[in-house]
Order: structure tokens, then sequence, then C-alpha cells
């Protein structure tokens, strides 16, 4: 319904505009119209006053139309010129007996000089339409009268030259005279009064002043018809009145201002007009004195009386000022709350003012005395300064000082100013005091809060830098204590059930000389919980600060006493949301601690509390990251004893089946090999992944950065699938492009292995068809750095869309079924993940259920250095035993009686000979009395560890030789930082168990080809 309602009040508004605007342009037409109907009027009233002696150029005795066109376009705008240009041009040529072009030419004339003259009294006078200063009459008769009339009456004379044959150039100046006279009276008549009685400024005449206006116009008259009465019928004066007219016109201007003034001169006007028109007629060649003498006079008239009337209303104004300045001046002075004093140079009270005495009881008394009279030296001559400086500057001083009345201390603040003279330099000043002892208590108050603020702020800062609770509470209570000044100040901590272990804890500060060093206990007496009074505890325990004086302090006066305690100040510490204890204040002098303390003293509790609460927090972290160190610790130590466990018998399984599988053995056998070593090798990438998943876990991967040939690594690890690819008849394809392949700097082992996982997958999970590798090589903006796409296409059974979510999470895969059809863990795609955002890229994957599967990721890699890229490693014939193309002695420290037998067995296989013991001692033995240039050490010893040896060995306790021989660390342990450790330790390379044939081939190979320095 109010909507309704709105709806329908709404479209009101747009005719109430319309209405309004309707209205506003129908009061501009009636202006307009009646601009008209008077501009008219006055140019027929013009017409009934020709001068007969020039009867044929149509000049007039006085012209009002252009003083009326003049003010109205002054105080109307633009719009109204216009008007009178189009109307003047109308009436001209009807009225005007010399064609249309000289009417034409007039009424141009009244544009230009009206508008010229209009607008530059509108840009030069003060006032546009009062006439109310010396300087806006002047600027009205130097522009108007003047400027326009001549203007005008110029154009107008030439128009009649060119235009009327009857008028020749010669009669130009004798004809330039009676047209200017007519138009400058009419302007100097009728402009002034159009602007002054148009003007908004409001009229205040009493009954007694409108009786004083009816007699001036009774006697204006009369004068006026007196003196232009004797000149009709003849020019000659009966009586010389003339001059008697100058006071009664003077009587308006200054007892009526401008009104008056303009209203006299165009009663005068009028009635000279009247009578003057009856000796104008055929005769008037026979007048001895011209009529234009008249208008001399009346233009004198009134430019005498403008003027005066400007000059009695700046001097009733300046008056006016005066006395408003005075009364300002008087209520200023009634409202000061203290006192004024004029004071002269030398110090001595000239004037007393002082209207609520206050703390200037008897003041008016020091009228007369010296400043050294009444205040102390020391602050006379202070006052002395001020006084000397105000004169000396000419700027206000000002100085504050202290005044005591009957006991009390008020604080004053005195502005000092030179009193300014008109004509010499002044020699006294004026002294205002204000009462400040308010704001100078505030004052102090304020510095304190803020003295106690940055003590604070301090503290806070302590707290936030501290580590240790009693030095980070110490520092802090030291700023608070020597900000708030107090005696001492420490902690008292209640007694909750919840921390009994602090009960009564106490943290002291005590105020000295010597700066805050330690925090200690004190033997002194002191305030503990329970010996506070009952309703002090629970007054602060609810949140409430409490301070008393010891005379309050009962049943603790003597405590209070010993400690040399004068007042106590408690405020309470919240932990955690609960109450805490409180932090103590004691003084040895009464104190009353304000508002403003006490609240700062609450920011500082209120720090004091986090503080504490955090070192909680920090405390139960640490607890909680030990047990999780521990935890972890555990952890590692149960991978490191299971992955040795296992890692040790899987080496001799391992080992031992590649070795068979060298041999001569039947088919049948060559089977039963092959599904001893797949299995065994399936339990040892299972270990493998969650090893890897561990290290990720725990973000103890670290890349290596090492030259690599790119295609070679992707070859290998190809090569590594193609036999499982053959056996159940899925072909690999495989294609590189973009950029030529070449050596490039990263981790071999770990794209390898991102490799193994996704082709491995696809090969799995394909029961047919093909498993496409393509590698794209890319440069980026980015000298050297190459960015590699790698993408494993696969027609396998697919993947379903609402399965792909949790393909990247660990111990996951698309089906349930999978892990009992397939084989896996799931950690293998995990891994290939994590390794491809270390590596600084990402992996994807895009597969349609039932048709197959694309997995594609993209690391960055730089292009290795050209002296890397040249460097080749030694060449494989698998022909010729590894001995002949990598000479070698070699020493093998391993405890493992199965270990030691495989190690010699493989070795023997590649053409060595190989030393084998099982501690630190017979290595010893073997290291004093031969020479090996490649030592293979198992890091899990008993006795000195393998690391230990490694270290000795670098450190020449085995001979100089050995400290330079390769050594290769072998570990059945696999864990995070192994590799790193051992490196560390002085090893050269590093195995992991159970050991790979290849892989120990390329090892021995590196030993060969990079011995240690």
């Amino acid at each position: 319904m109010d909507s309704a309602k709105a709806a329908l009040k709404a479209p009101a508004t747009v005719p109430d505009n319309r209405a309004e605007a309707n209205a506003r342009w129908w009061i501009i037409i009636l202006r307009h119209l009646a601009a008209v109907f008077c501009y008219l009027f006055l140019m027929e009233l013009g017409t009934w006053m020709p001068i007969s002696a020039v009867k044929e150029s149509s000049a007039f005795l006085l012209w009002p139309a252009t003083g009326f066109a003049l003010a109205i376009t002054i105080r109307g705008g633009w719009t109204y010129l216009a008007t009178f240009g189009i109307i003047a041009l109308v009436w001209n040529s009807y009225n005007m007996p010399f064609g249309w072009f000289f009417s034409a030419e007039r009424a141009g004339a009244i544009v230009i000089s009206v508008g010229a003259t209009a607008f530059l009294m509108r840009r030069f006078l003060e006032n546009r339409s009062a006439l109310e200063s010396i300087k806006d009459v002047f600027v009205f008769l130097a522009i108007g009268p003047l400027l326009c009339g001549l203007l005008l009456a110029t154009l107008t004379t030439s128009s009649l030259c060119l235009h009327v044959e009857e008028i020749p150039w010669f009669e130009f100046s004798r004809l330039l005279t009676p047209w200017w006279l007519a138009e400058a009276v009419g302007i100097l008549v009728l402009a002034p009064f159009a602007l002054v009685w148009t003007a908004r400024t409001k009229i205040n005449w009493r009954n007694r002043q409108i009786f004083e206006v009816a007699i001036w116009l009774v006697v204006l008259l009369g004068v006026a018809f007196a003196v232009f009465d004797s000149w009709a019928p003849t020019d000659t004066l009966k009586y010389p009145l003339e001059l008697a007219m100058f006071p009664i016109v003077f009587w308006g201007g200054i007892r009526f201002g401008q009104r008056g003034a303009t209203a006299g001169v165009i009663i005068i006007a009028i009635m000279a007009v009247w009578e003057i028109l009856q000796v104008l007629g055929p005769s008037q060649k026979y007048i001895s004195t011209p009529p234009e003498f008249i208008w001399v006079f009346v233009g004198i008239l009134s430019a005498t009386t403008y003027f005066l009337a400007a000059i009695i209303t700046e001097v009733l104004r300046s008056e006016e000022k005066a006395a408003s300045n005075e009364q300002h001046l008087q209520a200023f002075i009634d409202a000061l709350p203290d006192a004024a004093f004029i004071i002269s140079s030398e110090g001595q009270y000239l004037e007393v003012y002082a209207s609520q005495l206050g703390a200037f009881n008897e003041v008016n008394a020091w009228k007369g005395d010296h400043v050294s009279d009444r205040w102390p030296i020391e602050l006379a001559q202070d006052f002395q300064n001020a006084i000397r400086n105000a004169l000396d500057s000419g700027q206000a001083q000002s100085i504050e000082y202290p005044r005591y009345d009957q006991g009390q201390e008020y604080w004053f603040e005195g502005r000092v100013a030179p009193m300014k003279e008109l004509t010499e330099a002044t020699d006294r000043v004026i002294w205002v005091a204000y009462e400040i002892t308010e704001r100078k208590k505030a004052q102090e108050a304020l510095e304190l809060r803020d003295r106690i603020l940055q003590g604070v702020a301090e503290a806070t800062n302590a707290l936030l830098a501290s580590k240790e609770l009693n030095e980070g509470v110490g520092k802090a209570l030291y700023s608070i204590g020597r900000y708030a000044q107090v005696e001492s100040i420490r902690l008292i901590a209640s007694n909750p059930a919840h921390e009994q272990r602090k009960s009564n804890e106490r943290i002291p500060w005590r105020w000295s000389n010597a700066p805050f060093s330690q925090i200690k206990r004190t033997n002194e007496p002191s305030l503990n919980w329970d010996e506070l009074p009952e309703n002090w505890t629970n007054r602060v325990a609810n949140g409430e600060v409490v301070q008393c004086s010891i005379e309050q302090a009962d049943g603790i006066s003597e405590l209070m006493e010993k400690r040399g305690a004068r007042s106590i100040l408690l405020t309470p510490i919240y932990v955690e949301g609960q109450f805490w204890g409180a932090l103590e204040l004691c003084d040895h002098s009464p104190r009353l601690w304000d508002e403003s303390e006490i609240a700062s003293l609450r920011v500082a509790a209120g720090s004091l509390g986090s503080f504490i609460q955090s070192r909680r927090g920090e405390e139960a972290l640490r607890y909680a990251k030990e047990a999780a160190d521990r935890a972890n610790m555990a952890k590692g130590e149960f991978l490191a004893m299971m992955s040795h466990e296992i890692r040790t018998p899987m080496n001799a399984v391992l080992g031992y089946t590649d070795l068979l599988a060298e041999t001569h053995v039947d088919d049948q056998q060559r089977e039963w090999l092959g599904i001893v070593n797949r299995s065994g090798k399936a339990l040892l990438e299972l270990i493998n992944n969650i090893l890897d998943y561990s290290k990720i876990e725990s973000r103890g991967v670290e890349l290596e950065y090492l030259a690599f040939d790119l295609e070679q690594t992707i070859m290998e690890a190809l090569e590594l699938i193609l036999v499982k690819a053959n056996q159940k008849g899925v072909k690999i394809k495989y294609e590189m492009a973009g950029e030529p392949a070449g050596r490039f700097i990263g981790d071999a082992h770990r794209l390898r292995q991102i490799l193994l996982n996704l082709v491995n997958n696809a090969v799995k999970f394909t029961e047919k068809g093909n498993v496409d590798v393509l590698a794209v090589i890319q440069s980026t903006t980015e000298a050297g750095r190459c960015r590699i796409d790698v993408h494993v296409k696969d027609t396998g059974v697919g993947i379903p869309a609402e399965k792909l979510v949790n393909l990247f999470q660990p111990f996951s895969q698309a089906d349930s079924s999978t892990t009992r059809r397939f084989g896996g863990t799931g950690l293998g795609l995990v891994i290939s993940k994590r390794l491809v955002e270390k590596m600084g890229g990402d992996i994807v994957v895009e597969s349609v259920n039932g048709q197959g599967s694309t997995f594609s990721f993209h690391i960055f890699l730089n292009r290795a250095p050209q002296e890397e890229a040249e460097q080749t490693s030694l060449p494989i014939d698998n022909s010729v035993p590894l001995a002949e193309l990598a000479p070698l002695r070699i020493l093998a420290i391993e405890d493992e009686p199965v270990n030691q037998q495989l190690t010699r067995d493989i070795l023997a296989r590649m053409g060595y000979v190989c030393d084998t013991a099982t501690d630190e001692s017979e290595a010893e033995k073997l290291l004093n009395s031969n020479a090996y240039d490649c030592i293979l050490m198992d890091i899990q010893l008993p006795g000195k560890s393998g690391l230990d040896i490694i270290q000795d060995i670098r450190a020449n306790a085995y001979g100089a030789t050995h400290a330079r021989a390769c050594i290769i660390a072998l570990t059945a342990n696999a864990l995070p930082g192994d590799r790193k450790k051992c490196l560390d330790a002085g090893a050269s390379d590093y195995i992991s168990k159970p050991l790979v044939i290849s892989e120990l081939k390329e090892a021995l190979i590196r030993a060969a080809n990079h011995p240690n320095p």
C-alpha cells in the first residue's frame, strides 16, 4: 500500500518543477515587459523637451531613457540590453525623420555605449547598486555621464551629419554639446535613482524620521519652485536663490543617504524641466542665458550631493564599526575568565580589566604598580623580557607562570601583544591572562601517562625479544618500574588449582641508581597472595585494580613499613582467560594513581599475561616437538632396521639369481630364476617406494645437479621396461622433438625414476596396443634453460573421470580391484608428482575410460657447459671383462658372510680379484699391507661404523695412498640423508643394497675414470 502511494506521488514532482520553471519564465517576461514600458515612456517623455534652436536636429533638453537603460542593464544583465536595442530601433524608425539607417545606427550606438559602460561599472564598482563609497561615486561619474554620454552623443551627431543633408559637418561641434548634455544629465539623474532605489538594502525608517522626510520634501519642492519659477517667462532671475538648493539637497543626502540624495536630485530635475519648458519656444533665440546652463547647475548639484552622501555613509559606517568593535571589546572583556592588563614598556600597569577575579583577588588595586611590586623578582624579569620581545618584534608573545593565592597554586598563560598606534610606535602592550590550572594538571597527567606508556612499550618490546620467562618478565618489570617511578615492582602469583607449581612466585625489581642486572629472588619481607586482605584478593580476582596507602592497609601495615612502602597498587593479570595473579607496585611515599596511569598499567599487565601464556604455549609446543622428534627418530630407526634386514638377504637373492642367469641353465631353470628375480625386484620396488615416500614426506629428498645425457637417460629407463612390455605384447614407441637433445644439469636418477613409474604403469595397465613416449625440448627466455615436456600415452583400460581426483593421493588407486588385478602400492604416481614438483614442474593426466590415458609432465633443466658436455664415459664392451677396461684393486669391507661371498662372486665375473674384511681390525691389517684403488665400504659394521672408517681413511690413518682411494659406500638402509651422510664423511660414491650388477659396473667405471685427487 505504501509503495502504491509512493508510486502515485512520485510523478507529481515533474509538474511541480515545470510549474516553478513556468513561473520563473513568467517573472522574466513580466520584468522585461515592465522595462520595455518604462523605456518607451521615458523616450516619449524626452520628446516633450526639444530645444527649438536645434529643432532640425531633434536635440532634446533631457533624455532620461539612456540612464534607465544603463541602470537596468547593470542590475538585470545583458538580455535587457538587447531588448532596449530592439525597442530603440523600432521607436527611432517611427519617430525620427531621418530614415532607417539613422535609426539603426542610433540603436547600435545605444547598445555599444550602454553595454561598454555597464561592463566597466560591473567590473569596477564595489557595490553595483548602493553608490555608498567615494570610489563608487567617482567611478560612476567618470564612466556614466562623461564616457557613456559623450560616446553616445558623438555617435548620434556623426550619424546626423552623415545622413541628414540639412546638417553639414561644420555643425558637428554645435550639435554635440546639447546631445551630450541631454544624455549626460539623463544618466546623472535617473541611473543613480534606479540603482539605489532598486537595491535590496532594507529601509528602517522610524515614525520621527518619516515626519522629517515629509518636511524635507515640502521644503525641497518649495525652494525648487521658487528658484526655477524665476526663469519664467524670461531668463532673468527674480531672486538669486540657486545656492539655497544646496543645503536642502545636502540635508537629504546627510540624513537619508544615497536614497535621499538621488530622490532630491530627481525632484530638482523634474522641477527644472517643468519650469524651463515655459521659456522654450519660438522666442528661444532671444534668451540671453542658454538653457544648457541649468543642466550644468543640476549636474554640479547632483555630483556634489552624491559625493557628500557617500562621505557621510562612509563616516557613519566607520562610526558603526568603531562602536561595534568597542562593543565586541567590552563583551570580550566582560567574558574574560581572568584578567587583562595594559602595561607600559617599563612594566607599569596602566589599565586593569578583571570582570571575574578568580585567582586575581584585589587585582583592581594593581593600577599604577610595577610588575615587580606584584610578582617575584625572577618572574617579574621574565615578564619584562616578554613585554620587550613583543614591542621589538611586533608579534604576540606567550608565557606560562604560576600564582599562589591563599595557599593554592594557579597556573596562567599570558598572551602579550603590542597595541597598534596609527601615527607613532607603540610603547605599551595588552596582556591577557588565561587560567590554565586544569590544563596544566591534565598535561602533567598526560606526561605521566605517556611516560608509563613508554615504559609499557619498552616492556612489550622486551617481552617480544625474550625467549626465557624470567628474563623477559624481569626486563619488562624494570622498564615499567623505571618509568612509573615506583620503589619496587613485582609479580604475585595466586594459587589456582591448575598451577600449584607457580604459587606465590615473585619476580622482584627494586629502584636504585645502579642499572638492573639480573632477576633473582629476594629474602626481604614480601607480600604473599595469602597474606593480602581477603577483600583485596577478591576484588583483584574479579578484575578490579586495588590501591591503598599504609593508613588504609589494615593487617599488613607492619609488613609495608618493613619494606618502606607507603602506598601499593595491585593490577590483575589474566593468562588464557583465567586469573593468574597481580602486578604489584609499591612506592615509598603516599601516592594516588589516577585513571590514566591505571589504564596504562592494565595494558602492561595484559602484555605480561600474554607473554606468560605464549611461553606456556611454547613450552607445550617444545614438548610436542620433542615427542614428534622422538617418534620420527623411532620411525627412522624402524625403517632403517627394516630396510637393512630386508635388503641384506635380498642382496644375496637378487645377486645370485643374476649370477645363475649368466650360467648354463636349461629353459625351465631359467624361467624359475626369472620368477625369483621378478619377485625379488617387486619386493625391492615396494621397499624403495615406501622409503622414497618417507623421504618425500620428511622433505629429505635432495636432488643432484650433475651433467647427464637426456636421451640416454630416457633410453635406459625404457630399456628396463622393454622386456616386460615384450612379454605382454605391448609395443613401446619413443620419439624426441623440438630442439636437439644433449647433456643437461640435473638429477638423472630421479628423472629415470619418474619415467620408470609412468611407463611401467602404462605397460602394466595395457593388455594390447602401444605405449607412446614423446619428449619435447623447448628453449625458454632464460639463456641456457630449457623446458622438457614428456608425454606417456597408452591404450590401456583408462581411468573413470570420478577417480582422477584421488589419483595422486598416497596409497590410492583408481579402483580397489586394481591392486588385486595388477598389483602395486599406489605410491608410484605420488612419488613421481612430488619429484616433478621439486624439479619446478607439474604433472597432469588425461584419460578416457576404456580407451587409455596420457600422463604428461614438464620440468626445467639447464644445459650443461660445453666442457662438461664433451666429457665421455669409458666405453663398455661386454665381450671384454670389465677388469681389463677399468683395472682396479678392490677391498670389500662387509660383515655379512653371504654378502661377502656375493660381492666376490660378482666381481670375479667382472674379472676382479677382491679382498674382503669383516670389521675395522681386519680392514686395518689389509690397508696397512696393501694398496687399493677402490674400497667397497658397508656402513653398518660391528664396532666402528663404516662412516668412521671412511673418515679415518681420509685423515691418512692408513696412509696417503688410501686417503686418495675411491670409496664406494654400500648400505641397506637407503633412508633420507644416508647418501649425504656418506658423501659428507668422505665417500666418493654411493650404492644402496641390494646390489644391482649394472649399478656396480657404473660405479666401478666412475672409480676408474675419476679417481680422487
